[in-house]
């Protein structure tokens, strides 16, 4: 995806970051996580070969997924939330036979996340917002390159536009905090 995207929308990427941890719980749920990956690699990968090995590293790796939704996924969803109440919001209001913004009750909550998104994707395929709308291209941008920071963080299209730091056993990924 994100290849596609650079080549499609080229521009700078503004990763979200994990906000500090507080340390009223321990062990954290990163340290534990951490372990067990730890574990994984260290232990259950050098005492195993084929297809455990295998699934050792597979696990792994899934852990550190989780690790970064963890750590990163709250802010992306967040920026991501606002980026499309903004996209939703501003399509609407230039659509002529759009809703009156104060048409939603005044308690109402807030679209979920996967309401703004599917009412993005219903616009797109009924042509209310149009491919270049103001916005678009930079929150698909965005949504795809921290979706990517969080499943693949070294991947190289990923890697050639942001900032990197190096991890405790010297790959590089993004910076967390």
């Amino acid at each position: 995806q994100m290849d596609c995207v650079n080549l499609i929308i080229p521009g700078p990427i503004d990763l979200a970051e994990a906000p500090e941890a507080p340390n009223t719980e321990l062990p954290r749920v990163d340290e534990l996580l951490g372990s067990v990956g730890g574990f994984l690699r260290t232990e259950v990968m050098a005492q195993t070969k084929g297809r455990t090995g295998f699934l050792a590293r597979v696990a792994a790796n899934a852990l550190e997924i989780v690790q970064r939704d963890l750590a990163l996924g709250p802010k992306a969803r967040q920026l991501e939330h606002a980026r499309l109440t903004g996209l939703v919001v501003s399509e609407a209001s230039n659509s002529p036979d759009a809703a009156p913004p104060n048409a939603a009750p005044p308690n109402a909550a807030p679209p979920s996340l996967e309401q703004l998104r599917w009412t993005l994707v219903e616009r797109l395929r009924s042509g209310d917002v149009n491919l270049n709308a103001a916005g678009l291209a930079n929150h698909l941008r965005q949504t795809v390159a921290n979706q990517l920071a969080i499943d693949q963080p070294r991947y190289s299209a990923l890697a050639d536009k942001t900032s990197r730091s190096a991890t405790d056993d010297g790959r590089r990924s993004p910076r967390l905090s």
